[in-house]
């Protein structure tokens, strides 16, 4: 394909309205370290500071030709977490997906901050939705009327250079509550696709039991996500998991589940293994982690007023 030199052009120039002669790259990144922007902050850049996706790929190519930089201040936030912050307002904006070690990088390695956008929705469905185990909407933060939820289908970005024009608004408790959100993001692209016979013979008969009663929703909240794997020592066998967040009683929470396994046997079209369990993210081997399915449970609550693309039609 031949090259573009309109488009190339009109890249050089952006990036050069950007920098300009004065333009200091180390006091940029100094700002962003000092500042503490990270992976979940809110913000509302202006609709004219947002990079088109076919302007991407030729402003990583003509930044690609400066020289390394790197910030000279010490990160407070190294040891010392950014202290969680709420977000003002219902208007809609974007959180930024990136990870911090990128957002410090230089402009060189990573031009542009990677953002997804966030709305306030008040549908309970949908909230409950982004706070399980949907691979498309995540539960930002809860507000008074409802939830901050990110919809990872809506992406965007914008030069990092524009960052320092925002505050630094991080709505995500630190510890345990960043680690999940940054995972669930990843589990976006790197979730392994169900099976057609655990989809139809488990999944799905799954959430149709817990959508048939308002109790078991409800009891839902507990795991932040379930999960299943094949027993490799006996045919059409499923470990079936539910993961439990620091926050909830696990004692409670294995109760539930256990009664869960109970009820749930006759309905599915595979044996459930007697080692199947909660327990914490922190206690998962990793092996059994890759090897296992995160259940969409996203049919809980079909219907109407119940359905991710809800979330679609709220602006």
């Amino acid at each position: 394909m031949a090259e573009n030199p309109d488009a190339a052009t009109g890249a050089d120039a952006q990036v050069q309205s950007w920098t300009g002669d004065d333009f200091d790259e180390v006091e940029l990144l100094n700002k962003i370290v000092l500042e503490g922007f990270d992976q979940g902050c809110f913000l509302r850049p202006e609709a004219e500071d947002l990079i088109e996706v076919s302007e991407q790929a030729e402003i990583l190519n003509v930044c690609a030709d400066r020289a390394r930089a790197s910030y000279s201040e010490e990160d407070p936030f190294a040891e010392s977490p950014v202290v969680e912050s709420s977000i003002e307002g219902l208007d809609s904006g974007f959180v930024i997906v990136s990870q911090r070690c990128d957002l410090v990088r230089c402009l060189r390695d990573e031009p542009l901050v990677e953002l997804a956008q966030a709305d306030h929705i008040e549908d309970r469905a949908v909230i409950s939705i982004a706070s399980k185990n949907s691979p498309r909407l995540l539960h930002l933060a809860d507000s008074q009327d409802g939830a901050w939820i990110v919809d990872l289908r809506k992406r965007a970005a914008i030069p990092k250079v524009l960052l320092p024009k925002h505050e630094v608004v991080l709505p995500i408790p630190a510890g345990r509550a960043r680690r999940d959100f940054a995972q669930r993001i990843g589990r976006r692209y790197s979730r392994k696709a169900i099976p057609d016979d655990i989809a139809m013979g488990f999944q799905s008969p799954v959430a149709k039991w817990v959508r048939s009663s308002n109790e078991r929703v409800k009891q839902s909240h507990l795991f932040s996500e379930l999960l299943t794997y094949r027993d490799e020592d006996e045919d059409n066998t499923l470990v079936f998991i539910g993961l439990v967040a620091d926050s909830v009683d696990h004692t409670m929470a294995q109760a539930i589940f256990e009664r869960w396994v109970a009820e749930l046997k006759p309905k599915v079209k595979f044996k459930i293994a007697d080692e199947s369990s909660t327990m914490s993210a922190e206690s998962m081997p990793l092996a059994m982690w890759k090897d296992a399915y995160k259940l969409d449970l996203h049919e809980n609550s079909r219907g109407p007023k119940a359905t991710e693309d809800t979330a679609l039609a709220i602006e």
